[in-house]
């Protein structure tokens, strides 16, 4: 089909946030300084893993008291992900892969070709897929044995996905998106505007979402067709989720959250009003909860509405993870850890947080799975909780009125995968923002 931005689609069938009273926000039960600089990946039995700024891997108990840590070369950002037997498999700045057993002992590690900023994925036989900043992807068994590699010829920053029948998706900073086989054959790519850091998430269909340097959101199928792309204000750093409802949800740097769904339409667009970098959430209520850079953490409703905010005023730049107990964990700038308990657990659904499940990893999840998930968040999801008492109406400012919709030309023919969409004039816009440095 032929592009669509946006304000098109809104113009046409979508609802913007409204402006209805906001509810009191939830009280942050534990702040803990723990140094938290990566994700933070919540086990099955409510344990936290993550790397802090002290170049160290940490497990806590569901209160952010420390079980054990482990040394290791440098600093990290991606998210260590929990196997089903505990292990944690966590990537740092110094290229190198640690495996960890429940214990905190060293089971094995890898070093790679070049610092791991993206979040590996966990493939159902135990193997993990990395992706380097060198350039490479590499599959390495569950002992750590290298199984193959692919030379992408460009950086690698995006997390990569992992499709129900083995495909990996992940994009790269040569502006692609690309798919390869289990066994690492390039299946194909797909040429969006500009960088892709956002991770890819994947929808019940099969259908492949992510952002772009370029300002756009894109839907591409599983033969790397396009679907549909929406336009944003800014850059879409974020990596969407995948609702319960099959609604796609992801944050711009324009400071807007957008709800579409499977064909393209809008469903509902929220006004932050500061950028967002992060992945949002979607809890069992349908509550969907994202933070921006500015320190806010917004919960909004079903049809997009303001439900309540929680203002830090410290940058908030990963997403909210959720324990299948019902505790929210999310941390801000300097490292502290927030924890608001009491709370629904994860929805169930094809991809509702970032890299799909608490314990990050980063595939579709089986039916005998998604059935696990289901039976481990019920306490949580039909538990009696206090209701939210209202406030003021302080829902976030309405979007600007939108320009006249410019219709596409009904001719053009839709990208073709692999080639690089016709460009569009922009306004001027600040780059996409410099990564993390490394630990001096």
């Amino acid at each position: 089909m032929p592009f669509l931005s946006l304000v098109t689609l809104v113009v046409g069938s979508g609802a913007a946030a409204q402006s209805t009273p906001t509810f009191t926000a939830p009280k942050i039960d534990v702040f803990k300084e723990l140094r938290v600089i990566s994700g933070v990946t919540v086990s099955p039995n409510g344990d936290l893993t993550f790397l802090g700024s002290d170049a160290r891997i940490h497990r806590t108990d569901a209160t952010g008291s420390v079980k054990w840590s482990f040394v290791v070369g440098d600093i990290g950002r991606a998210y260590p992900v929990v196997t089903p037997q505990g292990t944690a498999i966590a990537a740092s700045y110094d290229d190198t892969v640690y495996a960890l057993d429940a214990a905190g002992k060293l089971l094995w590690k890898v070093k790679l070709d070049g610092d791991i900023y993206a979040t590996p994925a966990l493939r159902a036989d135990g193997s993990v897929v990395v992706a380097t900043a060198g350039g490479t992807v590499y599959a390495l068994s569950g002992a750590g044995q290298t199984l193959w590699t692919y030379k992408v010829g460009a950086p690698v920053f995006s997390s990569p996905a992992i499709a129900a029948d083995g495909t990996i998706y992940f994009g790269a900073q040569n502006n692609r998106m690309h798919a390869l086989t289990p066994a690492g054959q390039l299946k194909w790519t797909y040429a969006a505007g500009s960088l892709v850091f956002s991770s890819p998430a994947i929808g019940p269909d099969g259908s492949i979402y992510f952002g772009s340097s370029d300002r756009r959101i894109y839907a591409l199928t599983p033969a790397g067709e396009l679907k549909w792309r929406a336009q944003t204000g800014l850059f879409v750093n974020a990596s969407p989720i995948v609702t319960s409802g099959g609604v796609v949800v992801v944050g711009s740097y324009d400071g807007s959250v957008y709800a579409i769904n499977p064909g393209g339409e809008p469903e509902w667009t929220y006004k932050a009003g500061a950028g967002i970098a992060a992945s949002a959430v979607e809890l069992s209520d349908g509550t969907v909860i994202v933070p921006d850079l500015s320190g806010t953490v917004h919960a909004i409703g079903k049809a997009g509405q303001a439900l309540w905010q929680i203002k830090t005023g410290k940058k908030i730049d990963t997403g909210l993870s959720v324990s299948d107990q019902g505790n929210l964990y999310f941390t801000t700038e300097g490292g502290g850890l927030n924890i608001i308990q009491k709370q629904r657990p994860l929805a169930v659904a094809p991809w509702p947080t970032f890299h799909a499940t608490p314990a990050a990893w980063g595939r579709v999840s089986s039916a005998a799975e998604l059935q696990a998930q289901t039976q481990a968040r019920r306490a949580a999801a039909t538990a009696v909780l206090a209701a939210l008492k209202p406030g003021a109406p302080t829902a976030p400012a309405q979007p600007a009125q939108p320009p006249a919709p410019v219709r596409p030309n009904p001719t053009q023919p839709a990208p073709q995968p692999g080639t690089a969409p016709a460009p569009q004039p922009t306004t001027s816009a600040p780059g996409p923002p410099p990564l993390p440095r490394r630990r001096s």
